[in-house]
Formats: C-alpha cells, sequence, structure tokens
C-alpha cells in the first residue's frame, strides 16, 4: 500500500512539472551569444588537433624509417602500455621483420593514407582528392603491395631459415597493410579517430580496390566527371594482372568468364549515368555479343533496351566488383574481352 502511495505521488508530482514550464530567460542574446562562443571554441580545438596530428604524421611519413619509429612508439603507447618490458621483448624477437623494407613500406603508405583522411574538409572534399588517391594508388602497387606475399618454405631440421627476399612483400606487412585504420595504434595514440572521414573513404589503408571505389569512383560518379570510365579501364587492368599474376590458375579463368564481363558492364553503366548513353549502349551490345551464355545477359539486354528508349533508370548489376590502382594509358577502353592467360606465374 505505501509503494501504491509513493508511485501516485511521484505521477502527481511528474505531471506538475510537465505543466509548469520555467519563464523565458530574460538574457536571450547573451545567452545565445555565449552558446555560439562555445561552438566556435570547440571547433577551434578540432582544428588545432587536426593540425597538430598532420604536422606529426607529415614528419614521420617522410621516410620508411621514420614510419616505422613512429608506429612502434604508438604501439607502445597502446596495446603495450604500462606493459614495456612486454614490447622489448616483442620489438627483440620481430626485428628482422620490422627491419623488411616491405614492413617498413607499410607503415610508410599507413601514414600517408591516414594524412588523406585527416586531410579531409569541406573544401577539400574526397572528389578534391581524386588526384592524390590516385597517387597514392599507384604506390601501393608499385611497391608491390597487390602481390601475392612471401611466405618462407617450412625448414627442415639441421637447415637455417631463409631470409624473405628484400624486393618481395612479408606476410607481416601484409597484415599491417590489412588493419582498419579505426584501430590503428598511430590513431588510438594521437586519439584523431574522430577526424577521419565517414564517407566516401574506405576504413583499410591496403583496400586497393576499396579505395579505388570509395575514394574515386564514388566521388567522381557524384560529380558526373568524365574520367569516370577511365577509373573503369584502370580497375580492368589491375583486375586483369592480378588474375593473370596468380599461381592459382584457376583465378584467371574464373575472373575471365564471371569477373571480367561485370566490370566490363559496370563501365558501360556509369557512361550513361554521365552522359554517355549512346556510347554506353554500342559497348553493351559488343559485350552481349561477346558474352552471349553469361548469367547476366537478360540485365544487360534490359539496360540496353531501357537506354534506347531512353528510360531514366538503369539497373548497376556487376558495378560492385574490385577497382585497380594502376595507371589508365594502356587499359582497356571498349568491352572486348582482353585476352587473360591461365598458366602465367607471379610477378615479382
Amino acid at each position: 500500500m505505501r509503494i501504491f502511495l509513493l508511485g501516485t505521488v511521484f505521477l502527481a508530482t511528474t505531471n506538475i512539472l510537465k505543466a509548469q514550464d520555467l519563464p523565458a530567460p530574460q538574457n536571450r542574446e547573451a545567452l545565445l551569444r555565449e552558446l555560439d562562443q562555445i561552438t566556435k571554441t570547440a571547433e577551434t580545438h578540432e582544428q588545432q588537433r587536426r593540425s597538430d596530428a598532420i604536422s606529426r604524421i607529415q614528419s614521420a611519413a617522410a621516410s620508411p624509417s621514420t614510419s616505422v619509429e613512429l608506429y612502434l612508439q604508438a604501439l607502445d603507447g597502446t596495446k603495450y602500455l604500462d606493459k614495456h618490458q612486454d614490447f622489448l621483448d616483442w620489438k627483440q624477437k620481430n626485428q628482422d621483420v620490422i627491419r623488411h623494407s616491405s614492413y617498413q613500406n607499410a607503415a610508410q603508405l599507413q601514414l600517408r593514407y591516414l594524412l588523406l583522411g585527416i586531410q579531409r574538409s569541406e573544401k577539400h572534399d574526397a572528389y578534391a582528392q581524386v588526384g592524390e588517391t590516385l597517387a597514392y594508388l599507384n604506390n601501393l602497387q608499385s611497391l608491390h603491395f597487390l602481390d601475392e606475399p612471401f611466405v618462407a618454405p617450412p625448414t627442415q631440421k639441421g637447415y637455417q631459415p631463409q631470409p624473405c627476399p628484400s624486393d618481395k612483400v612479408t606476410k607481416e606487412a601484409i597484415d599491417l597493410m590489412g588493419k582498419s585504420l579505426s584501430g590503428y595504434p598511430v590513431v588510438e595514440w594521437l586519439q584523431i579517430k574522430d577526424l577521419l572521414p565517414e564517407k566516401n573513404f574506405s576504413a583499410t589503408a591496403g583496400d586497393y580496390f576499396g579505395i579505388l571505389e570509395k575514394n574515386v569512383k564514388s566521388p567522381l560518379k557524384q560529380k558526373n566527371d568524365p574520367r569516370l570510365p577511365g577509373v573503369w579501364d584502370l580497375q580492368i587492368t589491375t583486375a586483369m594482372t592480378q588474375a593473370n599474376a596468380s599461381k592459382d590458375s584457376q583465378k584467371a579463368v574464373t575472373f575471365k568468364t564471371e569477373k571480367l564481363p561485370n566490370l566490363l558492364f559496370g563501365k558501360c553503366a556509369d557512361m550513361a549515368v554521365i552522359g554517355q548513353p549512346n556510347r554506353a549502349v554500342n559497348e553493351m551490345v559488343v559485350l552481349i555479343r561477346a558474352y552471349p551464355g553469361n548469367p547476366s545477359v537478360p540485365d544487360w539486354i534490359e539496360a540496353a533496351k531501357q537506354l534506347i528508349t531512353n528510360a531514366p533508370v538503369l539497373p548497376t548489376s556487376g558495378t560492385n566488383a574490385p577497382v585497380s590502382t594502376a595507371p589508365a594509358t594502356n587499359a582497356p577502353s571498349s568491352p572486348v574481352a582482353p585476352p587473360v592467360t591461365t598458366n602465367a606465374t607471379a610477378h615479382p
């Protein structure tokens, strides 16, 4: 009974409070100015944090060795915080890994990609960064981070393990490039996770095709930029090179018969998006003739018909296939299937 009465009193009090608001503030203008000042102070603080982080990371990213140094400092200050001896033991155990050129290149590439993220702003958005992003992707490819990682063969008793050749990318370097920036030790140590972009930005520095899709193709498509087909050519060329270089011959066959046609259709679809519907129709027809048995042919035919009749809706089947970072100068300009070898070996 007592609990019931207390509950009744509480409800009655709540209803009274809801019915009786406070009088309007007499100093409205002063209150608004104070709130504006708080907002301005917070924005200034964020700009200062961003500026400090950019300066720190730019300095470290000047060379592979200084990049690794910053990474190790961040690792010591995060994962091994209050466990410095464990950090020293880990560092000693992995000294050959850390000293390898591919691992140091990975640390530098991570910082360069991180810079692209924290340098984003309303004025310097993803579209403005397209050139910088393509340059980064070119570095990622030229340093062989699209190659299969080097894995040392199992050693027999009495034999010393062979070191990884300096021109090969190690598994540890690939693993480092596969880490999400949000969980990257440097980001955690500098407390800059909130400064990373939320859209048009791949979360991983080593995700070549994801970066091309999110950071490059998406902003170009939003602007109906005529460079978009060239980026598709870049994607197709790089994906084809990867397939041909694989030690798995079935991978090259699968690419030629399944992935390549979808990539080619994606290029056609985006041609229509940026205002080249007639060119898109022509290349769709070539694609349909080249792959008459492809399961997606009915969709391609419907898309071509819609363009011919000027229908506004165009299916985008297959446009989410992997993207590339190689220069577009030698990329195929039409959807005729390029030759794909099935017995190629991995390139260095």
